[in-house]
């Protein structure tokens, strides 16, 4: 993983949410989640130059899969994950909260992930 000072991310921005582990909590339909945060993503997409969202998001089996099926966004820097100022890594977050598949998830977030910190 390498971190990006925010100031270095021009044009408009949008903070995405829709990774939350609440959200994913309450949703019944996984499929329909995906498909709905499929088309938001495509919208902002289009509309913003930098799309960021909480590094924390990202601990949930959801959001792994996800990116794993669509890792071009991590790789291309489609999706900025923000990492707080006193947190290093990923790991942080997946070991708090989620042991399931650690290595992997890991692994595959630290080789795609690029991460604003803040300036």
């Amino acid at each position: 993983m390498k971190r990006i000072s925010p100031n270095k991310l021009n044009g408009p921005r949008a903070y995405f949410t829709d990774f939350d582990h609440e959200i994913i909590k309450r949703t019944k339909n996984k499929k329909l989640l995906e498909k709905n945060i499929e088309r938001k993503l495509k919208v902002l997409l289009l509309t913003k130059s930098n799309i960021v969202c909480a590094a924390s998001h990202l601990k949930s089996d959801f959001a792994y899969k996800f990116f794993k099926k669509n890792n071009i966004l991590l790789e291309e820097n489609l999706i900025y994950p923000a990492l707080r100022n006193d947190v290093e890594n990923i790991e942080y977050y997946l070991k708090r909260d989620n042991k399931d598949n650690l290595k992997s998830k890991s692994q595959f977030y630290n080789n795609n992930m690029v991460s604003p910190q803040k300036g």
